[in-house]
């Protein structure tokens, strides 16, 4: 027998990546990590603008950037998550879609900038037009970022992006407070913004500096036009329904003073939500891209989605609306007590927007362009059918109510894409039953006991603590006697993502089929 008979034989060691659940799972926490570390910067500059600036400018602040919403989605009208599904060939369309990207970012910075002008006419107020000028400036250095961004997206690089997201905030939130002081006012956040984004866009093209050539490549036009077409007219509807309410409250002839109150209730809504919605939105549509030759991963992942999230924003929801008055008062001035009962209606409210994000992720992965305009249309056309009749009768408080009623009947517009997705409207909304009721029974004795505290600087700080200390434990207790499974599940998920410590890896990889036997159905 020879020597080399003799020898072992080598073996390879399959290399495998990691599951794509576990990558998408650990970007979530990144993405929440960052969100958890920026919302205090954001809290401060949120207080800092209340206490600084008038209700009326406050109020200013909010009809500006409503004004601009349509013009700042045209300057980026969704290409970015055609390039995002196509993560073999993307780099053969980047130089076509730049250029491309380029004319909608020039369209919709018109746009704004024509806003500007015929509301600063409108309203008898110069200062308008100049917000809207430095927000269109900011919109289109947005606008030249969404390239570099889209191979940060399509190499699921959350960590990095998660950083960045955090350094943004954090250098925004700065240099708006440096404004605020120096007397800048209305123009405070404008500014700041723009500075921050252009300094954003530049990094992003260091760190993925794209080729581009001279030549247009009109005949990619078409065929990205036909791609993206669909998803600007849907985004265009998706934003005509978020600032609807601001629109209706303007041509119902609000006062500035107390839409500035309005806008107060909606961003103590908005930031406590996006705790939990915007780190699901910025990895459940990549990570189900790459699912894209997997349907069936892709509608679990709607359903463990569905289901996961509304452990988070169920209690957060209905948190904000049982302390929305102590918080209301110790965080802002007196003057905003108007904004307590819009929060606290706002607060319900905010559980179906969280359900959104989800359903427009699912929608994107699959490319199920038709049903997410359709949806779209409704939820554009419903914004002004709830406000209006409750606006026109109790003010900004049935405002809070109409936008409470048109986001927790969102899924009936997307019922075509939750058949897709094996889920019913039924289905859907029993997913929230068992972690509404741990936050009832969490929430409701406390508030009955905030109702007897005097409203004094210290009876709301007390009572602050009380809702912070006492209901999370008791929500988690109430979710453990009723739904073991998803609360095991979701504890599972977030100690697996703890850095340090050691876990076992699912045994199959991305490569093997799931078991979805062994995914429990919604309850």
């Amino acid at each position: 027998m020879s020597e080399a008979e003799g020898a072992p034989t080598p073996t390879l060691k399959r290399i495998t990546a990691p599951p794509l659940g576990d990558r998408a799972g650990r970007g979530m926490i990144y993405t929440a990590m960052s969100l958890v570390l920026s919302r205090p910067a954001s809290i401060i500059v949120f207080i800092a603008s209340a206490r600084l600036l008038t209700n009326e400018q406050l109020g200013m602040v909010a009809l500006a950037y409503s004004w601009s919403s349509i013009g700042s989605m045209i300057t980026k009208p969704g290409f970015d998550d055609v390039l995002v599904q196509r993560t073999r060939k993307m780099k053969l369309w980047v130089n076509s879609a730049f250029w491309f990207g380029l004319l909608f970012a020039l369209l919709g910075m018109a746009v704004i900038l024509g806003t500007g002008i015929v509301g600063s006419f409108t309203r008898n107020d110069p200062n308008f037009a100049w917000m809207l000028f430095f927000i269109a400036l900011a919109a289109g250095a947005d606008a030249l970022a969404v390239i570099p961004g889209a191979f940060f997206r399509v190499n699921l690089r959350f960590a990095a992006s998660s950083l960045i997201s955090l350094a943004v905030v954090w250098s925004s939130a700065i240099l708006i407070i440096i404004a605020l002081l120096i007397g800048l006012g209305v123009y405070s956040q404008p500014v700041a913004m723009l500075v921050v984004i252009t300094g954003s866009m530049l990094y992003f093209w260091r760190a993925y500096p794209v080729r581009l050539r001279a030549t247009l490549q009109l005949r990619r036009w078409k065929y990205l036009w036909s791609l993206t077409y669909q998803r600007l007219i849907t985004r265009a509807m998706m934003m005509l329904g978020f600032n609807g309410d601001y629109l209706a409250l303007s041509l119902l002839q609000v006062s500035t003073a107390a839409i500035g109150s309005y806008y107060l209730a909606f961003q103590i809504m908005v930031q406590a939500q996006r705790l939990a919605g915007q780190g699901l939105a910025s990895v459940l549509m990549p990570a189900m891209s790459h699912l894209d030759i997997e349907p069936e991963r892709q509608r679990s992942a709607l359903i463990r989605a569905t289901r996961l999230l509304a452990v988070f924003s169920l209690p957060i929801g209905m948190g904000i609306a049982a302390a929305s008055g102590p918080m209301i008062r110790t965080a802002f001035s007196t003057r905003y007590t108007a904004a307590i009962w819009p929060t606290f209606i706002l607060g319900i409210g905010g559980i179906g927007l969280m359900q959104i994000v989800t359903l427009q992720s699912f929608a994107a992965a699959q490319r199920r362009y038709r049903d997410e305009t359709r949806a779209s249309f409704g939820f554009a056309i419903g914004i002004f059918i709830w406000v209006i009749p409750f606006a026109w009768f109790w003010g900004i408080n049935g405002a809070a109510i109409g936008v409470m009623g048109h986001y927790l009947t969102y899924p009936i517009y997307c019922t075509n894409l939750l058949a897709r997705g094996r889920m019913s409207i039924d289905q859907f909304y029993r997913a929230l039953i068992r972690p509404a009721f741990a936050a009832f029974v969490a929430l409701a004795p406390l508030w009955i006991v905030e109702r007897l505290i005097p409203d004094t600087r210290w009876g709301d700080v007390g009572a602050l603590a009380m809702f912070i200390l006492i209901s999370p434990p008791i929500y988690v207790m109430v979710m453990w006697l009723i739904d073991r499974h998803r609360t095991v599940e979701v504890m599972a998920r977030l100690r697996a993502v703890i850095p340090g410590r050691s876990r076992k890896e699912p045994p199959s990889s991305d490569n093997e089929p799931p078991n979805f036997d062994a995914i429990p159905p919604a309850r």
